[in-house]
């Protein structure tokens, strides 16, 4: 019996979010189907898809959590009697623990020999650049939603106040004419409200090399600049970023922010908070036992 077209987009949907180390969205894993040729690259095809998959993960909350979903976002503090409890007694029983052991501070960005902002171009994808930043040192990350708003840059000047070392601008975002117009707009907009300049500005994803073998969409010259923006340049398509392999896309962004990391400081880093937190927990489970738990939710 033939498979039905919605059992293989599970199918091929369970599998192709098992390749990569961070969760994607289903927009990501829609081009990916595109690439394999298991689905076409049509309005249609990507809302049934969305549909089904969306069905799939109501009844299956496990395949659900490997989503990255943050358009429609939630925020909370549910304060319960065992998680008060134990923030109280991890910071009341450890304080004596952190004046023993003094705690080593290292400033993050010590590691770094420049600052490297990232301007991502695409807000479906925050929360994916997010996750894989998550353990990383040294970046800003501008999320830009149209053009950049004077708060916006604002929290930028304060990120980089006082501090002298060089900055790198790397960008990331569709192969279209409006990711130009963004690019060039935060730029002037650094020079001309902060009296910003960028010692090395790097196009890192899309450029029209990358775009060889993505899925390609029409461009609309009602909505697209070509002949303004691209000079001349004939585009009769944009790519979105989204269509870009998972796993390329991770390492072209952790290469970005990486390679300038010293990591003789690093690894003194790691070794001296790693004796740190060895000793910690020895004296938090040593105390821990001798406490009386039940009233924070423990019997």
């Amino acid at each position: 019996m033939a498979e039905k077209k919605k059992e293989m987009m599970v199918r091929r949907t369970k599998e192709t979010i098992l390749l990569y180390s961070f969760n994607p969205t289903i927009r990501q894993v829609f081009y990916r189907l595109i690439s394999s040729q298991d689905l076409r690259q049509t309005k249609s095809d990507y809302v049934y898809f969305d549909k089904v998959i969306t069905i799939e993960r109501k009844k299956d909350l496990e395949f659900a959590n490997h989503f990255n979903d943050k358009t429609r976002t939630l925020n909370g503090n549910i304060n319960r009697n065992i998680a008060e409890g134990i923030n109280v007694i991890i910071e009341n029983r450890l304080e004596s623990i952190r004046i023993e052991y003094p705690q080593i501070e290292y400033e993050a960005n010590n590691l770094q020999s420049n600052i490297t902002v990232i301007l991502l171009e695409k807000q479906a994808l925050e929360s994916v650049f997010f996750q894989i930043l998550e353990q990383k040192f040294g970046y800003i990350l501008v999320v830009a939603r149209g053009f950049n708003s004077f708060t916006q840059m604002n929290q930028l000047r304060k990120l980089i106040k006082d501090d002298e070392r060089k900055l790198h601008l790397v960008t990331f975002g569709d192969y279209d004419d409006s990711g130009k117009l963004i690019k060039e707009n935060f730029i002037n907009q650094c020079k001309e409200y902060l009296g910003i300049t960028f010692d090395m500005i790097k196009d890192v994803a899309l450029t029209k090399e990358q775009t060889i073998n993505l899925p390609k969409n029409p461009v609309k010259n009602s909505t697209h600049r070509t002949h303004q923006i691209r000079k001349g340049e004939e585009v009769d398509y944009y790519v979105e970023l989204d269509a870009l392999e998972p796993n390329i896309l991770q390492q072209l962004l952790e290469i970005e922010v990486d390679k300038y990391i010293d990591y003789d400081i690093y690894n003194a880093m790691n070794k001296a908070l790693k004796v740190r937190n060895r000793r910690l927990q020895k004296r938090y489970f040593k105390r821990l036992r001798k406490l009386d738990l039940s009233n924070v939710g423990f019997v």
